[in-house]
């Protein structure tokens, strides 16, 4: 799941949120009176929520107030939504006994101390998924990008409107605007050999018939042979993180997290977060 936020500051636990009430001042022309209810209803929440995290200073993570601060619910649930696809039970379809084994290997390589991909050059600059359930897309394409600069020290935006257009035919689905999974994306490219640059189909936030014709391959140097579920274990996911960039699902409705900002982020269980990889 990808997130950007750009915009907040902060001075003596006092918001400046003029950017989000000219948005939210915007909306008013075209939104009836229950909306724009919703809509401040949701925005005061936000504000506690950007608030309680930044005072707590055990948390290692700041929130912010950003373009979803004034959303609906039902507008949140749709852009951030996997409901085509339930994580857990996907998760156990797999081939469990394989996953069995690796778990009980209980095997993991030396590892460094720390590993920052964004530092090294392995991650691109943050992208928008804008009002368009695609997270699955863009989490697919981002990790193809830095994989693709790990093995071939090329940095390159890959089209996230390719995958979001072609993989769900791929996977005889309909609107993937409607969520999806990150192995979509994989299988696809791994079936077709080719994804385009960003620069050559860019994004427009909604998915049409996949039409790749005449749009030149970016996928020169490196091809993508396969993808591999992580067991459910810390060492797992710790070998993989350092030696590769990953995709992660994470649950995240009614959770701070749309208020993400920097840091690393902690799930709380008692904000109803829960993390599935």
């Amino acid at each position: 799941m990808l997130c950007f936020f750009p915009l907040f500051c902060q001075c003596s636990n006092v918001l400046t949120v003029n950017p989000i009430l000219t948005k939210l001042q915007a909306l008013t022309k075209r939104a009836c009176k229950g909306e724009m209810r919703e809509r401040m209803a949701n925005f005061r929440k936000q504000v506690e929520i950007v608030n309680d995290v930044n005072d707590d200073k055990s948390l290692p993570y700041t929130a912010g107030l950003n373009f979803m601060s004034v959303m609906t619910n039902e507008e949140i649930a749709n852009m951030l939504t996997l409901n085509r696809v339930n994580i857990s039970r996907w998760d156990a379809e797999q081939d469990t006994e394989k996953r069995r084994v690796r778990r009980e290997k209980g095997e993991m390589l030396k590892q460094p101390s720390s590993v920052n991909w964004a530092t090294r050059g392995a991650f691109p600059p943050v992208k928008n998924q804008k009002d368009c359930g695609s997270s699955w897309a863009f989490s697919a394409t981002t990790a193809l990008e830095g994989n693709y600069f790990i093995e071939t020290g090329d940095q390159v935006s890959f089209s996230d409107q390719e995958s979001l257009d072609c993989a769900k035919e791929l996977k005889g689905t309909g609107d993937g605007c409607q969520g999806g999974h990150m192995t979509w994306s994989y299988d696809y490219v791994k079936t077709v050999d080719r994804l385009a640059l960003e620069k050559d189909f860019n994004y427009v936030a909604y998915d049409r018939s996949c039409n790749m014709k005449d749009v030149p391959n970016g996928l020169k140097k490196a091809r993508v042979t396969g993808w591999k579920q992580l067991p459910q274990s810390d060492s797992s996911l710790l070998e993989a993180a350092a030696n590769h960039v990953i995709s992660v699902g994470i649950q995240t409705m009614d959770t701070p997290f749309s208020t993400y900002r920097t840091g690393i982020y902690v799930c709380q269980p008692d904000k109803g977060c829960n993390c599935q990889v």
